[in-house]
């Protein structure tokens, strides 16, 4: 029943950790960072852990999604201790942490056609999926640890506000139908929100909050950098296309394309879509430097791209 807490130099071991009816939260010393007792029992695992191997279900247990693709070495780890390498095809079910190795990345499909991306030397969580589309009703959580990150809404995003949420050390995200790159990190570490075009053009709506606050984002690249739970989202600012590229890398290429079922509203690629916007966002903002360097008069003011990130 003890928790035994391992990091790079240092251990802490916490004595009669599982004899409580709900594991506590963790907090450091001063106060400035916490683990969810969710997360805590969720990551130390099974009493009695089972083996490596390639496990393609889970007696009784339905599988809440399909991994679409990989890139390098993607591990599942499921509830009772198993471990998955990670394959076109393999199930994915509620409670499975994901972990990707350097230079990996993973895509996910889920049952209510939303898609996911974790890239490299991530770590997430399939916290809860519950949907029923005969009713239209569902909940959905992802708990990402770290990692950069990109998902496309399904069909329980739609059932209503917040009903899909995503969070990270320091951040959560309330999805209202839309696009999402983000990259997740440890308290005092910088955690970032970016708000997508989706495939089709649209743009839809996110709340990132924590316990210090909230901003409601709506304008397509208007992103948000937090690095504590304790410290109020700040206003989101605009970024160029080429800023969202160096923030997060490739990680749209490891988005699923869209479910047959979603394809013909979103009308193209996910992927590719969400690329095409980006092309389109740095080609306006070009053409609007060209136009601004053959106009008289005082120099206008330093654009997103003097900003450091």
């Amino acid at each position: 029943p003890d928790l035994l807490l391992s990091g790079d130099d240092h251990s802490v071991f916490i004595k009669g950790y599982f004899t409580h009816e709900e594991s506590p939260d963790l907090y450091t010393s001063d106060g400035n960072a916490v683990v969810r007792g969710s997360v805590a029992t969720r990551l130390a695992g099974p009493a009695t852990p089972g083996q490596f191997a390639q496990a393609d279900a889970i007696p009784g247990l339905p599988p809440v999604g399909i991994v679409d693709n990989t890139e390098g070495r993607v591990f599942l780890s499921r509830l009772d201790g198993t471990n998955v390498l990670a394959e076109p095809g393999t199930p994915v079910f509620l409670g499975d942490i994901v972990e990707s190795e350097g230079g990996s990345s993973i895509g996910i499909t889920f049952v209510d056609d939303s898609t996911f991306a974790l890239g490299e030397s991530g770590r997430m969580i399939i916290d809860e999926l519950v949907f029923d589309p005969a009713d239209g009703t569902g909940e959905s959580a992802f708990n990402v640890l770290k990692g950069v990150f990109s998902f496309v809404s399904g069909d329980i995003a739609e059932t209503g506000d917040d009903a899909m949420m995503v969070t990270t050390p320091v951040l959560s995200i309330g999805v209202r139908g839309t696009t999402v790159a983000g990259r997740a990190a440890a308290e005092g570490s910088a955690n970032t929100v970016t708000l997508l075009p989706d495939a089709s053009g649209t743009v839809g709506a996110i709340a990132v909050s924590n316990d210090a606050g909230v901003q409601v984002m709506s304008q397509p690249f208007a992103t948000t950098t937090i690095t504590s739970q304790f410290e109020a989202p700040p206003l989101p600012t605009t970024l160029p296309a080429s800023a969202v590229q160096d923030l997060y890398g490739d990680i749209s290429q490891a988005l699923p394309p869209p479910p047959a079922s979603r394809q013909q509203d979103s009308g193209d690629d996910g992927a590719q879509g969400t690329q095409q916007q980006g092309e389109q966002q740095q080609e306006q903002q070009q053409q609007e430097e060209t136009e601004g360097e053959g106009e008289e008069g005082p120099e206008g003011e330093a654009g997103p791209e003097g900003e450091e990130f």
